[in-house]
């Protein structure tokens, strides 16, 4: 089936492409969660001057848990931590997807092999993991940010899979900050950083002076994981 993966691959990233000249984008910024992640960083490679930074979010699959029987468990464990509403809008799009395209699309996303290409990757990258990501454990995590030459961890604590979903206020600031550095880095020319001072996470109605820029502690080195404080 290797030859039929590679394929489905190729069609995601011509799709990619051709929708990029449809909406007139150069080098758009990307957003991705679970599998979303392997699609993206598949555009990344194939045609890196069409991408701009990338946040990937619970990229899949962790290599220490490619098997179908393990993706499974993770699943169902995560599912107790997402949100109602979303699993309520993940069934009725499983639906409508239907259970032979569900198996092809799981049987596709198991053979991938995510970590090959991020070292391949050259954009700015940030990896978001939720500290209770059922599918997506720390040590890939921070491999996964360690792979990516201009990568980066942030870990949320008490969040799940979908962190975006659970806290997207938080999400929605940290992909600012990185579009703000990439035109701050691109007009200076400057080697790819996270400069800024340090910022405390806050919740949206407490907002407090100088906090709705920056929702997360960066590290200034740029490997090492920034995890928030346990109230943020």
């Amino acid at each position: 089936m290797e030859g039929v993966d590679e394929e489905v691959e190729e069609g995601r990233t011509r799709c990619g492409g051709q929708g990029l000249d449809a909406l007139g984008l150069e080098r758009p910024a990307f957003v991705a969660n679970s599998m979303g992640c392997q699609v993206v960083t598949e555009l990344a490679v194939r045609r890196p001057a069409r991408v701009g930074p990338i946040v990937l979010i619970g990229p899949t699959v962790d290599p220490q848990r490619r098997t179908a029987r393990r993706q499974l468990l993770d699943g169902l464990r995560d599912a107790a931590r997402e949100p109602g509403s979303l699993l309520a809008r993940t069934a009725r799009d499983d639906v409508r997807f239907g259970v032979a395209a569900l198996l092809a699309t799981a049987r596709s996303a198991l053979a991938d092999r995510i970590e090959e290409r991020l070292p391949l990757i050259k954009q700015p990258a940030l990896v978001i993991r939720g500290e209770k990501d059922g599918f997506v454990g720390e040590t890939w995590a921070k491999t996964a940010a360690a792979l990516l030459p201009r990568g980066q961890l942030v870990v949320v604590p008490r969040q799940p899979h979908a962190v975006h979903y659970s806290r997207p206020d938080l999400v929605a600031g940290m992909v600012g900050a990185l579009l703000a550095e990439e035109v701050e880095q691109v007009g200076s020319q400057l080697p790819w950083r996270f400069p800024h001072r340090y910022v405390p996470a806050v919740e949206t109605h407490e907002p407090g002076p100088r906090e709705d820029l920056l929702p997360f502690r960066r590290d200034p080195r740029g490997k090492q994981p920034v995890v928030l404080a346990p109230n943020e």
